[in-house]
This record gives C-alpha cells, structure tokens and sequence, in this order.
C-alpha cells in the first residue's frame, strides 16, 4: 500500500485532533479572559506517523506488503478493533482496511469486542456492516478473558458469514 494512501487515511483523523486542539485553547483563552479558572491547563494531540503503524505492524507479524495482496482479491474483506465508535471512523485500522479494500470493489466487515450508537458513521468511512462479538452482560474482565473472546468471535462470525 503506498504511503499516499495512509496519508489519505490519517488526515481526517490529523484534522480533528487539530481541531480539538484549537477548541480547547479557545476554552482556556475565554475562561482566562473572564478572569475564571480554567480546568484545562494545556492541550496537546498527535496522530501516529506512519513510520509507527507500519512499526506496530511488524509487531503484530502483519506484513505490509502481502495486505494489499490479500485484499486485492477478496470479495469481503474482515477487519477488527475492541471497540467501534465515531473516532474509529475518523481514519483508525479497520477504516484503513476498508478503503482499501473500497479500491479493490470488496465489502467489508467489522467486528468489534463493544460497539456505540456513533459506529454507524463507520459506515460512511467505508465499513459496509459491523457487528459486537460480547452475548450479553458481561463484565470487561469476563469479556476480554481470552477463551470467552475466542468463543464469542466465533459465534458471531459464523452467524454473519451463514448468510452469505
């Protein structure tokens, strides 16, 4: 995958972090200027450079030059993350994924360990449909425990993929 396009994946994200920064400043300039306390003293924000994720990539054994490969064939694209919300829509993996797998006419899948009412704008970034793997109230101990992960991730898959 070339650099171009994980720049093109980042910006959004890169543009709301700068955004918030210029938000909160603005927060701290008021409250300074009416002479109240502001909580917030100071504000910083950074999205990882590319150099990092394909760092955590290798870490993560997942080779970048068999990604694109993979995908460039595939009908339906699966992709993951522990929790799905609007700021994995701002550009975060499994949006990555998708638009990569968008370039190769593939739909794509998510799953994800809990899932919010703000996921749905992963939709508009490309993921077709996404899915919570946890069956019921659990507590976040219970649920990240790894054979109840692996159980929940198969079941889920296997009641997506039997439609298909």
């Amino acid at each position: 995958m070339d650099i171009l396009l994980w720049h093109e994946i980042l910006e959004p994200y890169e543009l709301a972090v700068k955004e918030l920064q210029v938000k909160f400043r603005h927060l701290i300039k008021e409250h300074h200027g009416k002479g109240l306390y502001s909580p917030i003293e100071s504000v910083s924000g950074r999205v990882k450079s590319v150099s990092s994720i394909l760092e955590k990539m290798q870490r993560k054994h997942i080779p970048m030059d068999k990604m694109e490969e993979e995908i460039k064939n595939a009908d339906i694209v699966v992709t993951g993350e522990g929790r799905l919300d609007h700021q994995t829509a701002m550009g975060k993996a499994p949006v990555g994924v998708a638009k990569l797998g968008k370039k190769y006419g593939a739909k794509t899948i998510a799953f994800a360990g809990s899932v919010t009412k703000e996921a749905v704008a992963c939709n508009e970034a490309g993921i077709d449909a996404f899915f919570p793997i946890v069956r019921g109230i659990s507590t976040l101990e219970e649920a990240m425990d790894p054979d109840t992960a692996k159980a929940n991730m198969a079941a889920a898959a296997e009641q997506v993929f039997r439609l298909l």
